[in-house]
């Protein structure tokens, strides 16, 4: 009996020995995985911050490059109603030269350019002066118009 129960009490032993080895197996890949898993989520995080700063770093990019183009457009329109303005002003003064010219042609001042006389040499300068500044300002029109 007591040979029966040694051999009992040492396979009871070499279990025992066997069932701590498991164990201390089973807590070192617990702890790899622990130490895995921390990893990860740390990397995660890492990777969420990067991922955070690339988005408001684009985010702050277009809101700018948006602004700028929105500040360029009113620039633009504000040429724009300028040019417009500017064009009204230069038929305006198109038509009140021409007005003027007609003035004095019907007023009798000239007929024709060759039937000027010594005593009229001051109003067909004027109508000259006149003729070469509605000259002008239809060039000025022709070529904004191009």
């Amino acid at each position: 009996i007591n040979d029966l129960s040694e051999k009992l009490v040492d396979k009871y032993n070499e279990r025992e020995k066997e069932f701590q080895r498991t164990y201390a197996d089973i807590g070192n890949k617990i702890s790899q995985l622990n130490a895995s898993s921390a990893k990860v989520r740390s990397q995660l995080i890492s990777e969420r911050k990067s991922h955070s700063e690339s988005q408001r770093e684009l985010e702050a990019k277009y809101t700018t490059e948006i602004k700028s183009l929105k500040s360029n457009i009113k620039t633009l329109k504000r040429e724009a109603t300028l040019a417009q303005k500017a064009s009204f002003d230069d038929k305006i003064q198109i038509l009140s030269l021409e007005v003027k010219v007609h003035e004095l042609e019907v007023g009798g001042l000239i007929d024709e350019p060759a039937q000027i006389n010594s005593s009229e040499m001051d109003n067909p300068k004027e109508i000259d002066s006149l003729k070469l500044e509605l000259e002008r300002a239809n060039e000025d029109l022709n070529s904004k118009k191009a």
